[in-house]
């Protein structure tokens, strides 16, 4: 969804409820397809866009469960997701054609608009896209994962679970 800067007024924010059925969400679905047979998660939440003096404020919440796959065995489950929204985007029309810019700490914390509109499911896929962990792991795969030892330094009875205990066993001939 496409808001433009010249349909926003001082003082008077435009709200958005989200529903989950709006086609402009389908690039965000897109990413994270359901199983078959499995319930497809919708993203809800309520946004609102301000226009400040010098900026734009994305402001709100939502909620989301995308499928995703367990990084350990790639099982597919849903991954609740419930995040805030508190982003600036930058008015100014500064000269983008510039090869060198110095950067100021304001800058880092501010997006920049792009032909004067603010593209909420950009701001809400990076949103969820930053929300999900590098790694997933189902419930499963943490239990296991919690409860194998690989290798400890403690040598006592735990000479076979070295990595290259079993090359003890290996026969070379000279």
């Amino acid at each position: 969804m496409l808001i433009r800067v010249d349909e926003l007024e001082i003082g008077k924010p435009k709200r958005i409820a989200i529903k989950g059925s709006e086609d402009w969400l389908s690039p965000i679905y897109e990413q994270f397809r359901s199983a078959p047979r499995q319930e497809v998660p919708v993203l809800t939440g309520n946004l609102s866009v301000n226009l400040l003096d010098a900026c734009i404020q994305v402001e709100g919440e939502y909620t989301f469960s995308p499928s995703v796959k367990c990084s350990r065995c790639s099982a597919s489950m849903n991954w609740p997701i419930h995040e805030r929204l508190d982003l600036y985007f930058s008015l100014q029309a500064d000269d983008l054609s510039a090869r060198e810019r110095d950067l100021t700490a304001k800058d880092l914390d501010d997006y920049f608009l792009l032909d004067n509109q603010v593209d909420l499911e950009s701001v809400l896929n990076e949103s969820v896209q930053l929300s999900l962990p590098l790694r997933l792991k189902c419930d499963q795969c943490k239990a296991k994962s919690e409860d194998d030892v690989v290798y400890s330094s403690d040598k006592e009875g735990q000479e076979s679970l070295h990595p290259f205990a079993k090359l003890r066993e290996l026969k070379l001939s000279d």
